[in-house]
């Protein structure tokens, strides 16, 4: 999980907004204004889940509001409450379902619309995600089911795929710069879509590079 910076809703969802005051729930919502909703999701976190940040696309995806409609109806249209997720394993067994399907009508307190959402959370060589907050580990672990046994052996994959790659362009690992480890966390960054459980890698680059004096 990773800081999504939410910017401006899209236009037809404001224009929506403006001329439907007494009746803004996403139900309501016509097709069109929901699919360009999905878009900009997508487009804002650059084509990976607001929780478990695996790849989604706008035909299996979810619209997640954070803030639950059954408790917060004003929230129901807000931008700043909407995120995309991807389909947590809906339809299949419940002991497998993560993220938004997991979560239902709950309350988090991790917020991936917050800046520091992803300051106490670390990842383990075997693909856990944890945390030093509590709270936030029953989140985790409960609410988004995280560390569901696909996801461990998934961001696993990832780990060991990145340190593959980096001995192949940067040598042993003992020889790895700082400065080569930063020139791979930005290209990272800079990916448009972002890779399959982007978090983690940054995590593991932002890692090595403190590893290194220079």
């Amino acid at each position: 999980m990773r800081h999504i910076a939410k910017g401006t809703a899209p236009p037809a969802l404001l224009a929506y907004v403006k001329t439907n005051s007494l009746n803004q729930n996403w139900d309501s919502l016509p097709k069109e204004e929901k699919d360009e909703v999905r878009g900009a999701l997508l487009a804002e976190q650059r084509g990976i889940c607001c929780y478990c940040m695996q790849r989604i696309t706008e035909q299996q995806m979810k619209v997640e509001h954070y803030l639950a409609q059954s408790r917060h109806r004003e929230a129901s249209l807000a931008w700043s409450n909407l995120l995309a997720a991807c389909s947590g394993g809906e339809g299949g067994p419940v002991d497998q379902h993560t993220c938004d399907t997991k979560k239902g009508n709950a309350s988090l307190r991790l917020d991936p619309r917050n800046a520091n959402v992803a300051r106490n959370l670390h990842y383990l060589v075997d693909g856990t995600i944890t945390s030093d907050d509590e709270p936030e580990k029953f989140d985790l672990n409960e609410h988004l089911n995280l560390n569901v046994e696909r996801l461990k052996e998934n961001r696993k994959r990832v780990y060991d795929a990145l340190k593959d790659y980096l001995r192949k362009q940067l040598g042993s690992n003992r020889s790895w710069t700082k400065h080569q480890l930063e020139k791979e966390l930005e290209k990272v960054r800079s990916k448009r879509p972002f890779n399959n459980f982007m978090g983690a890698q940054e995590y593991w680059l932002l890692k090595f590079i403190r590893g290194r004096s220079a």
